[in-house]
């Protein structure tokens, strides 16, 4: 009620205040009369109408005065109940719920401070056109007030401001929030059930079997389950960079949830490349004891060296952070373990090719064919070991200095931090 009895009698002395306005021409009207009657001949007690102009000019200014001094007064009451409103929202910001991860729940959040925004800015808006009228009043007296209203004006002015963009930052957040929280709850959902899928799938195969074109079928079933290991990982990248912005914004205990569902996740993904690359290799072995033709021996030695000189040809780049460094060195490590672990069976190619006929092979042709395929294999093998020893130095020296890098930007930050933190205080 107060409230609105202060607002009625600002809008009455403002009313009050233009009426007078509007009379400002009448004003200069008597003023220009009064001058031309000073001037004019026959006319007696000029100093009596001087006085009198004068004694309206005093009046006149005095209201001016007057209601202009009322008037903000009325305003800095206004205003003062939009500075006690204007420390509640600061509050009510500062204090706030932290941002969800929640969709459902982060819907809720972002709906009802798109309500709090909008009223803050109105409320703000407001309080700004009786800023402005009071200002543009208080150019036209010399008020020894004027100075400390004009003061106070502009502080609610400012701290309106502020606490508006207080709002509109939170704004900001809850809406980048908003998608972030959808994507990766729904990435999360489908990663992890496509992990139990393929983890069911690897158990399912079972051990090698028993015959060579059992063996095979094994081979290729899993050989078609690598492909489509190695194609999701764009989807376990997706899922990191998309819950590292939400680690960015929302509540730090959410963060850490996140931060170790995402480490949970990248091993489940990581022990499955490891299971199916451990299975592939158990399969070859068998592969290679149920072989019996020598052409068949060399031909799945070939066929093995060629899937690994894939895996360095196709490589990623090298990455920058130390976490994926390590996992490309990982994988470069196995191209080259699997290069030791097949010297044996090179061994064994290479008796082949040099004693045909003690595998059955009596042809020339034949027997030349088998040395131009142990040559290939050679090449191959060559190849692939220098390519990967030379990325293996490359992947370690990187990490080398991604490491290095991670801990002077730790260092950094913590220094940056202090100073501002003994400046608080």
């Amino acid at each position: 009620m107060r409230c609105s009895i202060k607002i009625t009698c600002l809008f009455q002395e403002e009313g009050l205040y233009e009426g007078k306005a509007e009379k400002d021409g009448e004003m200069e009207t008597l003023r220009q009369m009064c001058d031309h009657l000073s001037e004019a001949n026959g006319v007696k007690d000029k100093y009596a109408l001087k006085e009198l102009l004068a004694d309206v000019e005093t009046k006149w200014n005095d209201l001016t005065e007057l209601l202009v001094q009322q008037v903000s007064l009325e305003a800095l009451s206004e205003i003062d109940g939009m500075l006690k409103y204007l420390d509640k929202a600061e509050n009510e910001i500062n204090t706030a719920e932290s941002i969800s991860i929640d969709p459902e729940t982060l819907s809720i959040q972002l709906r009802e401070h798109k309500i709090f925004d909008t009223d803050l800015k109105g409320k703000r808006n407001a309080v700004k056109d009786i800023i402005d009228k009071c200002t543009h009043m208080l150019r036209e007296t010399a008020n020894s007030q004027s100075d400390e209203i004009k003061f106070r004006l502009d502080t609610i002015t400012q701290q309106a401001d502020l606490v508006c963009q207080l709002s509109a930052d939170r704004l900001h957040q809850l809406e980048a929030a908003l998608p972030l929280a959808t994507h990766y709850g729904e990435n999360q959902t489908e990663v992890c059930a496509w992990l139990d899928e393929m983890e069911a799938e690897l158990v399912a195969q079972g051990e090698p079997g028993l015959n060579l074109e059992q063996v095979k079928k094994q081979h290729d079933n899993l050989k078609a389950n690598q492909q489509i290991i190695e194609d999701r990982k764009l989807f376990i990248d997706d899922l990191n960079s998309t819950g590292l912005e939400l680690m960015d914004i929302c509540a730090e205990q959410d963060a850490v949830d996140i931060q170790n569902r995402l480490l949970d996740i990248n091993k489940r993904y990581e022990g499955l490349k490891s299971k199916a690359h451990t299975k592939s290799r158990d399969l070859t072995d068998a592969k290679r004891k149920l072989t019996q033709e020598a052409g068949d021996t060399l031909d799945h030695l070939k066929d093995e060296l060629d899937g690994l000189h894939q895996t360095v040809t196709n490589a990623d780049p090298i990455p920058s952070s130390p976490e994926k460094l390590r996992n490309e060195i990982d994988e470069n490590k196995a191209v080259l373990e699997d290069l030791e672990h097949q010297k044996q069976a090179l061994a064994k190619a290479e008796d082949v090719a040099k004693n045909p006929k003690a595998y059955g092979v009596e042809d020339l042709t034949d027997a030349e064919e088998l040395q131009h395929k142990y040559k290939e294999i050679c090449d191959m093998s060559k190849d692939i070991r220098l390519m990967a020893e030379a990325r293996d130095k490359n992947l370690t020296t990187a990490l080398k200095l991604s490491e290095r890098f991670y801990d002077m930007s730790v260092d950094v930050m913590s220094g940056l931090r202090d100073p501002l933190e003994y400046t608080a205080v």
